[in-house]
């Protein structure tokens, strides 16, 4: 799934669910109530890209963890240690400053003289979501 696209919830809440219930593998760490279980749906659904990942969390969790104080915080853990990094497109000439290699700004002229900003190829685009995504630019 691309890091942009919008998660139809049905289909997060079926791969999340059937992960999810492989937790009653072990009783120690099932969650006992709805809510429990509607929690740990969630934190799959926020921390895993795709089942793959789910699954390989919950194998992990399965596997190596025997009793733990807070479920969704190993889940959320796991998740992030397994998670490939995200690959950023390349860039364009405007912001290659040798090859292979870009820039993560560009000059431009704006109104009042001249400023740094993304550049408006994929990559500068990319760069400019997770900006904003982080509270940023």
């Amino acid at each position: 799934m691309e890091a942009n696209a919008v998660r139809h919830p049905v289909m997060i809440s079926g791969w999340a669910e059937r992960q999810a219930a492989r937790l009653d593998a072990a009783p120690a760490l099932a969650p006992k109530t709805k809510a429990g279980c509607d929690e740990v749906i969630d934190c799959l659904a926020r921390n895993c890209r795709n089942e793959d990942e789910a699954r390989h969390v919950i194998t992990t969790v399965l596997d190596e963890i025997p009793r733990c104080q807070n479920l969704t915080a190993e889940i959320a853990s796991i998740a992030r240690e397994i998670r490939p990094p995200e690959q950023l497109p390349d860039g364009c000439s405007a912001c290659e400053v040798a090859p292979g290699i870009w820039a993560p700004f560009v000059t431009r002229e704006l109104t009042g003289g001249f400023g740094s900003v993304r550049c408006t190829c994929p990559r500068g685009r990319w760069l400019a979501a997770r900006d904003r995504a982080r509270g940023g630019i």
